[in-house]
């Protein structure tokens, strides 16, 4: 629904975000998870969290020249809380989601960063959201 890669973002009219989001209120936790466009983003927008799995098959978008152009990202578009405004690296990743009844879901991120002092991390997701 949401990125800020070359790819661009659903345009408006094709975008469910609004159907998604009249839900939001009727669940606990409202996750939406999308990818291939070769970067690792995240979202939580009007309640709906938006997680993209961009680890997978193909070289990251950070790594690639000329493919991660934020110039056209609108002002007002929602903030990416996976990379904080940090600069991009080399990231591969997946997501753990520990769902037990009863209790809070956890989402983990587990990534390896090759170029990283610290190469193996691991991320909660969502963890102040609430």
């Amino acid at each position: 629904m949401f990125n800020r890669s070359s790819f661009k973002p659903i345009p408006p009219a094709q975008n469910p975000h609004a159907t998604f989001a009249s839900y939001a209120d009727d669940f606990e936790e409202l996750v939406v998870f999308n990818g291939h466009v070769h970067t690792t983003e995240l979202y939580d927008v009007d309640g709906v969290k938006y997680f993209v799995l961009g680890s997978g098959g193909s070289e990251q978008d950070s790594i690639l020249p000329g493919r991660q152009n934020l110039s056209s990202v609108p002002a007002d578009y929602p903030k990416d809380l996976y990379w904080n405004g940090e600069t991009l690296e080399e990231d591969y990743n997946y997501i753990v989601v520990d769902v037990t009844p009863g209790e809070e879901s956890k989402f983990t991120v587990k990534r390896f960063r090759p170029t990283s002092a610290t190469p193996f991390d691991e991320v909660p997701l969502f963890a102040d959201s609430k």
